[in-house]
């Protein structure tokens, strides 16, 4: 039995009975049939869970070889975050330490740097690593703003707004 994948599963069919911010450990170890002792031996709290979450279920190609279609990753991705909207809506409203937000920026810095430097082929200039970090963040502030606006794409002028499976 996959101890992570249980909990997991559990969380995200927990959402459709209450909100994320109100699901207690005690309703996953409920739901799950398992105890306290093995959801800390795997997760240091339900943050924790939330970002494993993230990393396996929505962004899990961004978690690949850096030999991965690009294209076909960030679709997909951006396919898991509709799917899973309520789940990913409610933990960015979540603060405190390791919150998914904190997670994701520290994802996608990890993420792309690492991808950069592959792509060049050497290490990343002084320069050029400022200019990643800087458009990292300025990215993870656009997504969080796209997450909590509902995950619509916009279009342009006249033309309503595209999901994302026409991507």
């Amino acid at each position: 039995m996959n101890i992570k994948k249980a909990f997991s599963n559990s969380l995200l069919s927990l959402l459709y009975k209450k909100p994320l911010s109100k699901i207690t450990i005690g309703d996953l170890l409920e739901d799950t049939e398992l105890s306290r002792q093995t959801f800390y031996n795997h997760f240091l709290d339900k943050n924790d869970l939330i970002a494993y979450v993230y990393d396996t279920v929505i962004v899990n190609r961004f978690n690949e070889e850096m030999s991965i279609d690009f294209k076909s990753a960030l679709t997909q991705t951006l396919n898991s975050v509709k799917k899973y909207e309520a789940f990913i809506e409610q933990a960015c409203l979540i603060d405190g330490q390791n919150s998914l937000k904190e997670h994701m920026l520290n994802h996608c810095i990890e993420f792309d740097l690492k991808w950069h430097e592959y792509c060049i082929g050497k290490p990343l200039s002084k320069e050029l690593k400022f200019a990643i970090l800087y458009h990292t963040n300025a990215s993870h502030c656009m997504v969080l703003q796209w997450i909590l606006d509902g995950v619509n794409y916009p279009r342009p002028k006249g033309h309503g707004l595209v999901t994302a499976q026409s991507y």
